[in-house]
């Protein structure tokens, strides 16, 4: 099985997108959708994920990597805890994306954990369906961030907070995920 972890901040939104004049639209109409929708019996208002928004170009990027490779999403990002998960949820389903979400990563056991170390940790605790954790390669690391393993090191793309997901990005995760 292909596995995305996927990271949100600097992967599915950007610097470039806040910019955007598409992008104040975009939110508007997003906020809307987010005002009529209680999730798990909190009320979530716009005012609360003003920044907390998705780039549509981005979110297309993650499908083309979806449907050129059949990989599952596994959420490595901060957005796995708590409200904004289901806001996550709530926004890939509202720009269309239709990949599988298959887990969230745990929180690290110390503040200082890495990223990858946590990566590592659901590797290994999901043995039964991906084989020894050690030699499991299926997978793509998609995050701004360099906190991974040197062990990821061919597994990683590490996207630019500036732009997010590009379709280069996009493509070097394909080619890692098909090989």
């Amino acid at each position: 099985m292909n596995i995305i972890f996927l990271d949100v901040d600097g992967v599915l939104n950007s610097d470039d997108w806040y910019e955007s004049p598409t992008a104040e639209k975009i939110r508007g109409d997003i906020s809307s959708l987010v005002k009529q929708r209680t999730i798990e019996g909190l009320e979530i208002h716009s005012r609360e994920y003003h920044r907390r928004d998705i780039d549509p170009s981005a979110v297309k990027n993650l499908q083309y990597i979806v449907d050129n490779t059949e990989a599952k999403i596994v959420v490595s990002s901060t957005w796995r805890y708590g409200a904004t998960w289901d806001v996550l949820l709530f926004l890939l389903d509202k720009l269309g994306f239709t990949g599988e979400i298959v887990g969230r990563t745990p929180r690290g056991h110390h503040d200082y954990c890495c990223r990858g170390d946590v990566i590592l940790g659901w590797v290994a605790e999901h043995q039964k369906q991906l084989g020894d954790y050690r030699e499991y390669k299926n997978y793509v690391i998609l995050d701004d961030n360099s906190g991974m393993l040197l062990c990821q090191k061919d597994n990683f793309v590490r996207t630019d907070w500036k732009t997010g997901l590009t379709m280069e990005d996009a493509k070097r995760a394909i080619k890692i995920l098909n090989q």
